[in-house]
């Protein structure tokens, strides 16, 4: 092995531990290793970035563009309509998923025709009361062949295109892909409408759009006498940021026939409140014997809670865009 394969073999084996490890961003390893191997003289510095002016680079980030336009465009609100007729039956949902998932990917990235169809794919098979699992699979089946078809459905199409203007001073045009990408396309979507989709394994517990159960991590606890809550004289306020910190919170408050959902920030805790606390039985077991609260299992005032007009909990997730960051 010669100095410069060395090289570059270290090089590709520390880029591949980096992304593995994940503590620095993708793009930033990406040009680490770029800038690590023009330092080697393994790639000559006038060359450095011209990949990023290669017409293949930039019609994938257009293609990345498009899609993260649809997906932010509201555009699910159209499809939904289109899914639910069928949701209640099995085989046309996965039909329709696994087509528009195909349809999308013809036309932008894949990843981004998934992206759009998930919630929908999700929240159809609940309504009907089917695990999403039976139709996850399906539908990414449907994205990876529909991005056959044309040009620009996958990456790899499109850098064979710039290769081939490169050779040959002539690129493939949109649908040059099709006869071929259409059949494997056509042919793999077949498979698994009829059949494949029953390989898929889908476990009988599997949820649904619910993907937990509230009563296995909110709890109810009654302050009891003596209580550093009540001689500390802690607001809901200050309650609320302390099991914050200790990756609980405080959901209500309960005093007698009154329920505060979500409490006051400035309303004392007194004796005898009921605190509805979510997090893990662990900590909150925890938390109940530091500050003296008797841990209670009255599923009715816990329903009631979920239940009132004025009170919604649910779970959703911070994406990376979010305003919250």
């Amino acid at each position: 092995m010669t100095f410069d394969q060395g090289v570059l073999l270290a090089i590709l084996v520390a880029l591949l531990g980096l992304l593995v490890w994940g503590r620095w961003r993708y793009d930033i390893v990406a040009l680490g290793a770029l800038f690590t191997a023009s330092l080697f003289g393994l790639v000559p510095q006038a060359e450095l970035f011209s990949g990023f002016g290669s017409p293949a680079t930039i019609t994938v980030v257009l293609v990345l563009i498009v899609s993260y336009g649809l997906t932010k465009s509201g555009a699910v609100d159209y499809v939904i309509p289109l899914i639910e007729p069928v949701s209640d039956r099995p085989f046309l949902h996965i039909a329709v998923l696994t087509f528009l998932a195909a349809i999308l990917s013809m036309f932008m990235n894949n990843v981004g025709a998934l992206a759009l169809l998930m919630p929908v794919a999700i929240q159809s098979a609940s309504k009907a009361g089917r695990p999403p699992a039976a139709v996850l699979m399906p539908l990414s089946f449907g994205s990876i062949l529909g991005g056959l078809v044309t040009l620009i459905g996958t990456p790899p199409n499109i850098l064979i295109a710039s290769f081939r203007q490169e050779m040959t001073g002539e690129a493939f045009s949109m649908f040059d892909f099709a006869p071929v990408g259409g059949g494997v396309a056509l042919f793999g979507i077949a498979f698994m409408l009829l059949g494949g989709w029953h390989l898929v394994k889908v476990r009988k517990n599997s949820a649904g759009l619910d993907l937990f159960d509230i009563e296995e991590y909110l709890f109810e606890t009654k302050v009891g006498e003596g209580s550093e809550l009540v001689e500390k004289k802690f607001r809901a306020g200050k309650l609320k940021d302390m099991l914050v910190e200790q990756k609980m919170d405080l959901i209500a408050m309960i005093r007698g026939k009154e329920e505060f959902a979500p409490p006051d920030r400035r309303r004392g805790v007194r004796e005898g409140d009921y605190l509805m606390i979510q997090g893990s039985h662990g900590d909150v077991q925890q938390f109940a014997k530091t500050y003296s609260l008797t841990m209670h299992t009255a599923l009715n005032q816990q329903n009631e809670l979920q239940h009132a007009a004025n009170t919604t909990l649910a779970e959703v997730v911070v994406s990376a865009n979010s305003p919250l960051v």
